[in-house]
């Protein structure tokens, strides 16, 4: 833990694996830490880092890898929230927008999505994408977020 933490426990207390001891000071035992990100969710005074070499690993090379890791990190980033999602399926790329280079479109537009269910949003996107004639990689990825219960992947479409 950083300079920043206070010790408010938040952390420890929804650590799902009790990686985290909440005594004199605050530590994670990186051996029963599953990666999940809660603690980095959930801190207030942003006092967990999920960017060490130890946590990048872990995200890329442990159980499952790298988008379930992402389907976790979302999954306890809106834990206990209320939010409505919003994908502007236009200018669509092969690869993902965090890529930091420029990248020609794959296929025409396709509309925007919005719905309470983020993993049903994102379901709507894909089954859009294939009908207009493009497959994308991820929905292994929407099957485990949906096993997680961050959402389903059953939706109903409605056109505005």
């Amino acid at each position: 833990m950083s300079f920043l933490c206070k010790r408010c426990g938040l952390c420890a207390a929804n650590c799902p694996a009790q990686a985290i001891s909440a005594g004199g000071s605050m530590a994670v035992d990186g051996e029963k830490c599953i990666g999940c990100g809660a603690c980095f969710a959930l801190c207030p005074n942003r006092a967990v880092s999920i960017y060490t070499p130890k946590s990048v690993c872990f995200a890329l090379l442990r159980r499952g890898g790298f988008y379930e890791r992402l389907a976790e990190y979302a999954y306890a980033a809106q834990r206990g929230m209320r939010n409505v999602y919003i994908n502007f399926a236009v200018n669509i790329t092969a690869n993902c927008d965090c890529v930091s280079k420029r990248m020609t479109p794959v296929m025409r537009d396709i509309g925007i999505f919005a719905g309470a269910d983020a993993v049903a949003v994102d379901s709507a996107c894909c089954a859009a994408a294939q009908a207009a004639g493009h497959r994308f990689k991820g929905t292994e990825q929407l099957r485990y977020a949906e096993k997680l219960g961050l959402g389903s992947t059953s939706y109903e479409l409605v056109g505005v």
